[in-house]
């Protein structure tokens, strides 16, 4: 899928930024898994991952490897941005980014969502491991 069409088709078919904005927090937050949160979140960087690192990945690895491989580089990336910032070594991302894959797979392993309770409770759901998973490596002092 062409990045134009993939933009329209997460976005909303939106054109000004705060409805494509909106529209992307409200997918991401009220989805059913922890998997497809991620798969809304921040649809430009999810293309990149997915077309760019998880698909090519995933002819070399299994699913299961190339979805912790997309998540930690991810995070890599996302020190290396802090890195360039803060002038000093960080992995605090990268950990943080393995810990959500992680919770991907034992939600997908045990077949885990929440599309059955209500649609409400799921941002809390999501915000919940975002929140367990940041807590472990931010104030857990793990790294």
């Amino acid at each position: 899928m062409h990045l134009k069409k993939y933009l329209s088709f997460k976005f909303g078919n939106h054109t000004d930024s705060l409805p494509s904005i909106l529209y992307m927090l409200k997918a991401s937050f009220f989805a059913p898994s922890f998997r497809r949160f991620w798969q809304n979140w921040n649809p430009l960087w999810s293309y990149f991952l997915t077309y760019y690192l998880y698909k090519p990945l995933s002819k070399i690895f299994s699913k299961s490897l190339s979805i912790i491989l997309t998540f930690t580089i991810s995070g890599f990336l996302h020190d290396c941005v802090a890195m360039l910032l803060i002038h000093k070594p960080s992995y605090k991302m990268t950990f943080l980014f393995f810990l959500f894959s992680v919770l991907v797979l034992i939600e997908k392993a045990l077949n885990f969502n929440v599309s059955t309770i209500p649609k409400y409770f799921r941002p809390v759901y999501h915000s919940a491991l975002i929140t367990l998973c940041a807590l472990l490596v931010f104030a857990g002092k793990i790294i």
